[in-house]
């Protein structure tokens, strides 16, 4: 199928109707694409506030959350931890919120029982017990001892057992635990991993599992060290019953498991921390799937596949971001938030709304999307056809759209242009538009032929946030998703892709253990993915002596990389995509690669030299600033199963590589939704004609040509402009009182596609630097939420310092849109 359009100028209503008809004809959309999306509140999606409670007025310094379920019709209740008092404060929970109804004092129960952190409750043979840790450097050498404390709550007096985690067969001696959680019979105690001597050893630890039981016998207990033995629950009743204590409520007896679990392993430039400790632990039975939440210090929270420790998603911390107890129950995670006076506890939705994805960060762009070829000789008939990928609307992919009314194309005056489709694997609900340009010469030497097409764009941050155990291969469109592409994939050839496949699970079995082998298409996307970046470096190599492409067929980089021939272990985006789109298919799992474009801050100019979009240093995208996207990125998409469609799986390795990723890195590259400064504009099956390029033998995106003649051209250029659609006027600043100030402005754009946007009203402190004044960089927050057409805002400025200051209006959740003042001294 092949729609001719005539070129319809910008906003001409009548050719743009014509133009709307053939691209719904085409495209098969069911409303208009230039409609505004849907926004998904946060609120409604994983990670979602839904309430938050304060808490007693002495609670004020929280280090640990446990939650106790309801029990014989009693209310379920919350212990909180208190570093400061050594107490630990009982809540019971209404429907109205929280309410004291006991505290605990630790310290006496022992005296050596103080500051203590990381709860977490257990009920065990019909008595309940509450756990807590200790961790002490009293001598100020940076090394800690550690207790794990066990409180009968059942006991009269109430009785306190501990455990000294400084033993050797725990591997922990002297350093500092924070979080703690039960989950049926392993306790789980983060601890800091930054002092190991390696960076691999500090991302492959954190979380120490212990098995919580009673004296058993030598062959229980290698039982319980062997990887691949999990005692049932029937086995541990018989052994009970073999094995009757007299006092079951006297024994407490620990069994470290065969290996350490790895916290989030994120960097982060705290002093005594270079990677962040989980603050907190919760455990959660999801789908019988066993999960723990934690914190990555306590600025975000997420969530691990507790078997091994594997990092799946997070999100960021809510309220101050001071998390320092986490606990699980009622269906939501209770997350202890440390703020000025009583501690507040945040009811975070977890297990609600699976499918909703969450969508913010709404922003308003303009694109130019340019291919230029070059001649080298002249001829009568130039035989040269440009392909433009047109950006694909909402219909498709909810997290980006385009203004169709506001779409023009432009090329050599006497080339026609039309417009093309092709469905990838045959699947119509994908099908990709191309504004094709078609040129027959003649041409002189030398002369360039240019085609654009410029249109304003809407895009959000867009994600789900995905529960592996919810993951299938059920419901995927196109069967073809898993068909080969000798030119991209080979998988016929079985022998390197079954041998890559075997290291895949050599290298997941020796780190996460057997649990890692799973047939779910979540984890043979994660296990593919983390192989991929792990063991190749980012780069571009093209070496044919050795029949090695920089972007494909997929087997030769598999099978090069178990030699020592420099540069085989280099992977471009779109190498490292194809591999891992071949390998899913391979393992029955559909797959796809998508090409993108992404706004960068920085690029590069026509010299090669690096410069910034921002040319006036306000920080602002304003009017006549832009930046060049030439690069361009490519990733995969993987089907995981009705509930959550296609989900980006991003395998492309680091330029510091090869090296081992920590969870936190990891959990960015899988299923991590897409962001509000990326624009998909191509998706492909395998190779797709009209972005392939014969001459290099090379499968592009985004734009590409094809020539009649290829030995008639020298060079061609790809690249996108971005620019603002949205600008910010500040018309005047005016004193209207005793420290009252006046700000007023007007909107220019593309607003009406962004109807409910708001607007933030900040003041930037200003420095002298020579004969000008440049921002400090440390602006405050003075209104938010102002209606941008309400066109003006006052403000109270008298409690400020005396100096010079600029007024800032900008789009809130976009920083990019908005204007400074002129400078403003105060007295």
């Amino acid at each position: 199928m092949n729609l001719s359009s005539p070129y319809p100028p910008r906003r001409n209503p009548l050719l743009c109707a014509t133009l709307m008809t053939a691209l719904f004809l085409i495209s098969g959309c069911k409303e208009p694409p230039g409609s505004v999306p849907e926004r998904y509140p946060s609120e409604e999606a994983i990670g979602g506030l839904l309430q938050t409670d304060t808490l007693h007025s002495s609670n004020s310094l929280a280090y640990g959350l446990a939650y106790e379920p309801s029990r014989d019709g009693a209310a379920p209740r919350l212990h909180v931890s208190d570093f400061n008092d050594d107490e630990i404060y009982i809540y019971r929970i209404d429907p109205a919120g929280l309410s004291l109804s006991e505290r605990i004092s630790t310290s006496a129960l022992d005296p050596a029982f103080v500051e203590p952190r990381g709860l977490a409750y257990g009920y065990r043979r019909g008595r309940s017990y509450l756990y807590a840790l200790t961790s002490q450097d009293a001598d100020g050498d940076g090394t800690y001892d550690s207790t794990l404390w066990r409180v009968d709550l059942d006991a009269s007096p109430r009785s306190v057992h501990s455990i000294d985690l400084d033993r050797p067969g725990f591997e922990i001696s002297g350093l500092e635990v924070f979080g703690l959680t039960l989950q049926n019979d392993f306790l789980y105690v983060s601890y800091n991993s930054s002092s190991f001597p390696t960076a691999r050893e500090q991302v492959r630890r954190g979380i120490l599992r212990l098995r919580l039981g009673r004296s058993m016998s030598v062959k229980a207990i290698s039982d319980l060290h062997s990887p691949n033995t999990k005692i049932s629950l029937e086995k541990k009743r018989r052994h009970n019953r073999s094995n009757p204590e007299s006092n079951p409520s006297d024994s407490f007896t620990l069994y470290p498991t065969a290996k350490h679990l790895p916290n989030s392993g994120r960097e982060v430039s705290s002093g005594t921390y270079s990677r962040a400790p989980a603050f907190g632990l919760a455990s959660m039975e999801f789908g019988s799937t066993e999960y723990l939440w934690a914190t990555s210090y306590n600025k975000y929270l997420y969530l691990a596949h507790a078997p091994d420790g594997r990092g799946l998603f997070h999100f960021d911390s809510p309220g101050k971001k001071k998390i320092y107890g986490l606990a699980c129950g009622d269906g939501v995670l209770w997350a202890v938030d440390r703020v000025s006076g009583p501690d507040q506890i945040h009811r975070i939705r977890i297990t609600e709304n699976l499918d909703t994805p969450q969508q913010w960060n709404r922003k308003v762009r303009h694109i130019q999307v340019t291919k230029s070829s070059t001649s080298k000789n002249s001829r009568d008939r130039a035989g040269l056809t440009q392909n433009l990928a047109l950006v694909h609307p909402r219909t498709k992919r909810p997290g980006q759209n385009y203004d169709l009314l506001s779409l023009s194309r432009s090329s050599h005056p006497c080339a026609s242009i039309t417009y093309q489709h092709y469905d990838p694997a045959g699947d119509s609900s994908s099908r990709q538009i191309v504004v094709q340009s078609r040129y027959d010469g003649p041409i002189s030497g030398g002369e360039t032929i240019t085609s654009t097409y410029d249109v304003d764009v809407v895009t959000s941050n867009f994600r789900h946030f995905v529960y592996p155990h919810r993951c299938d291969t059920s419901g995927s469109t196109e069967p073809d998703y898993l068909d080969d592409c000798s030119t991209i994939y080979r998988m016929s050839d079985t022998t390197a892709y079954a041998e890559f496949l075997d290291r895949i699970e050599e290298a997941m079995e020796e780190e996460y253990g057997s649990s890692a082998l799973s047939t779910n298409p979540y984890w043979r996307a994660r296990n593919i993915l983390e192989f991929i970046t792990e063991h190749y470096e980012y780069g571009n190599v093209s070496d044919t002596s050795s029949g090695h492409y920089a972007y494909h067929p997929s087997n030769l980089k598999m099978e090069l990389l178990w030699d020592a021939t420099s540069g085989n272990e280099k992977m471009s985006c779109s190498t490292s995509t194809f591999t891992l789109v071949g390998l899913c298919r391979s393992l029955g799992v559909p797959a796809r690669w998508v090409g993108t474009s992404r706004f960068r801050s920085n690029y590069e100019d026509a010299s090669g030299t690096e410069v910034s979009y921002d040319t006036n240093g306000d920080t602002f995208l304003g009017v006549g600033e832009s930046s060049k996207d030439k690069p361009f990125h490519r990733w995969a998409e993987v089907w995981m199963g009705n509930a959550y469609g296609w989900q980006r799986f991003d395998p492309t390795p680091k330029s510091d590589g090869p090296r081992e990723l920590s969870q936190y890195e990891l959990m960015w590259k899988a299923t991590r939704g897409v962001n509000d400064t990326d624009l998909v504009l191509t998706v492909g099956s395998g190779r797709e004609e009209p972005f392939f390029n014969n001459r290099r033998n090379m499968q592009y995106y985004n734009a590409g040509a094809n020539y009649d003649h290829p030995d008639d051209w020298s060079s061609d250029s790809k690249y996108v402009t971005w620019s603002n659609a949205c600008f910010v006027e500040i018309t005047s600043v005016s004193a209207t009182g005793a420290g009252l100030h006046t700000l007023s402005w007007n909107l220019t754009g593309r607003w009406e596609l962004d109807s409910s946007a708001t607007l933030t009203l900040r003041i930037q402190p200003m420095v002298a630097d020579g004969s000008s004044w440049v921002r400090d960089g440390s602006s405050t927050t003075l209104q938010t939420g102002l209606a941008a057409v309400s066109g003006s805002a006052t403000v109270d400025l008298s409690g400020l310092d005396p100096g010079t200051y600029q007024l800032e209006v900008v789009k809130s959740y976009d920083s990019r849109t908005g204007a400074a003042s002129s400078i403003l001294t105060l007295p």
